[in-house]
């Protein structure tokens, strides 16, 4: 096929895949994904309408809690207006899509119970032809594994933006996979001297990378070869964007998407970019909430109920668990948060 440049395209790289290998299942989806699908912020990966328009302000009090979309004329009219995500445009639909890929196979069906690492290793025996990635230049360290499974076979990094380089979605520009400490804590002081530690070029690599000649060979400055499949979860231990080493043999279009999403001008900040909701006030109601997410909506995002009935469902859950209360309370928050820019 063509370079894939739009969710049309995508789309018929899915069925080919299904039409031309049955035993290749075009969609490959973890336990941890359902809520990326539909409504995600900037883009859901399965949601045509935020592939057309990156431009839509989506909040929750945690992480797998109900997203809310908030309104985009919110700095002009003081009000933030939350509404639950299917009340926006373009997600109900997004569902119903979700539900044909699922129904016609598209979709792996142990979706909710596969974790990442399975999916992983699945991916690179050639089990799946598509999986979500981040932009982080790391999706080329699964391709020698896959070319050795599969003799031919390569990766390519799609971006769900139309208009490609030039879409500009938005971007809260906020912090994520960071590390904390207790206020109260005892060795804070020590904490801080390996973060120093694990700042030095040296022993970043070391930690990040393995041992030198071992694990890993250095390419120049900022390159580097893997020579055993050595791991370790760094996260906001270790992560330093400045001594960050790039893989050898970066695939051509991870090289040119992780380059441009280094370049801030390439996003337009959300107009909510600074508002970090604060659950304590609904802590209550808020953790009935995610639980029913967890039950009702993480299905219907993968596609395995009916949309109409899923939702009906998820719905008067919501409603019972406190849904009313967390809305008024993310817009007196999120108001509040208008009124201060």
């Amino acid at each position: 096929m063509s370079e894939i440049t739009d969710f049309s395209g995508l789309e018929r790289f899915w069925y080919t895949v299904k039409q031309k290998n049955k035993d290749i299942i075009p969609i490959g989806v973890n336990s941890r994904m359902p809520k990326l699908l539909v409504a995600w912020n900037p883009v859901g990966w399965l949601n045509p309408s935020m592939w057309e328009n990156p431009r839509t302000s989506i909040v929750s009090f945690t992480g797998e809690s109900l997203a809310f979309v908030l309104a985009a004329d919110g700095r002009q009219t003081g009000s933030s207006h939350p509404v639950p995500f299917w009340e926006a445009p373009g997600m109900v639909d997004a569902l119903r899509l979700v539900r044909k890929y699922y129904q016609d196979g598209l979709i792996n069906k142990n979706a909710l119970t596969l974790d990442s690492k399975a999916l992983e290793s699945q991916l690179k025996a050639g089990r799946f032809a598509t999986a979500w990635a981040m932009t982080d230049g790391l999706t080329s360290q699964l391709l020698p594994e896959l070319a050795k499974n599969v003799p031919g076979a390569t990766l390519a990094n799609v971006m769900p933006l139309k208009g490609g380089k030039d879409a500009k979605p938005y971007q809260t520009f906020q912090a994520d996979n960071f590390l904390v400490l207790n206020a109260k804590g005892q060795n804070n002081e020590k904490a801080m001297q390996l973060e120093d530690w694990l700042s030095i070029k040296d022993n970043h690599d070391l930690i990040t990378y393995g041992v030198q000649g071992k694990d890993w060979n250095p390419i120049g400055d900022d390159k580097y070869e893997m020579l055993s499949t050595y791991t370790f979860p760094g996260f906001g231990l270790s992560w330093r964007a400045k001594l960050e080493r790039r893989v050898k043999g970066m695939t051509a279009s991870e090289t040119t998407w992780f380059d441009w999403a280094q370049d801030i001008d390439n996003f337009t900040v959300d107009p909510y970019a600074g508002f970090v909701p604060d659950p304590e006030p609904v802590k209550r109601e808020n953790t009935q909430i995610t639980a029913a997410m967890t039950q009702f909506a993480n299905p219907l995002f993968i596609g395995a109920v009916d949309v109409d009935q899923g939702l009906d469902k998820l719905k008067k859950a919501l409603d019972r668990a406190g849904l009313a209360k967390v809305q008024a309370e993310l817009a007196k928050q999120a108001d509040a948060y208008l009124k201060g820019q």
